[in-house]
């Protein structure tokens, strides 16, 4: 994505960097704490150190160089990290490469034979679509208006660069579904996923903005 830099309350939207990996795992694990603990049964300090490590690669579905950055004085505060389809089929084959080294024999096994069932959760990505993967503030700087800024930052990236939609899936129970309607976004489809709900894992939602 496209590196813009503004300033508001003192906080700057730019490029991510690597170095980021330790402040940007736990914003990512908040975008969905109940999906992470079903895959990462190591623990919530072995998902983090995952993220983290995923983070720094150039080529991963978790990857910095997919990612737009919010920092508030040299702390990240707030993160929009996203791609389209072509990205995230060229991501696939790497991704897990280096968090692999953070888990436990077990706890692989468990990921391998529960990440098959985010297919169904998370429906296709159309070819002319920006998919936001995550996007997330810290807690420190919510309600500053730091997450409308990351959202209308990648609309305006994403109509810029040709796309015709802007989608994410977002968890039915998530506060995000009300601030997502809010800025725009419309409820495009729901899917619940049967042995998901077993663990507790509520139906998503794809929500959708038209960029045209």
């Amino acid at each position: 994505m496209m590196s813009m830099r503004h300033r508001e309350s003192d906080m700057y939207i730019q490029a991510a960097k690597p170095d980021q990996a330790g402040q940007a795992a736990p914003l990512i694990y908040d975008t969905d704490p109940a999906l992470f603990d079903y895959l990462f049964t190591d623990g919530h300090d072995n998902a983090l150190m995952f993220l983290a490590n995923e983070w720094t690669q150039e080529i991963s579905y978790y990857s910095f160089s997919h990612c737009t950055a919010a920092v508030r004085e040299n702390v990240l505060v707030g993160i929009e990290l996203g791609y389209d389809q072509k990205t995230l089929h060229e991501c696939k084959p790497n991704t897990g490469l280096n968090g692999i080294n953070s888990l436990t024999p077990e706890g692989i096994e468990t990921i391998v034979n529960r990440v098959g069932y985010l297919e169904y959760l998370m429906p296709p990505i159309p070819d002319d679509a920006y998919y936001i993967l995550f996007l997330a503030t810290h807690r420190t700087v919510r309600n500053l208006g730091l997450g409308k800024r990351l959202l209308a930052n990648a609309f305006d990236q994403a109509r810029n660069q040709g796309y015709h939609t802007c989608e994410l899936d977002v968890a039915s129970n998530n506060k995000a579904v009300d601030f997502y309607l809010g800025n725009g976004m419309k409820i495009l489809s729901e899917t619940r996923v049967v042995p998901l709900e077993q663990h507790n894992i509520p139906s998503h939602y794809r929500m959708v903005k038209e960029l045209s």
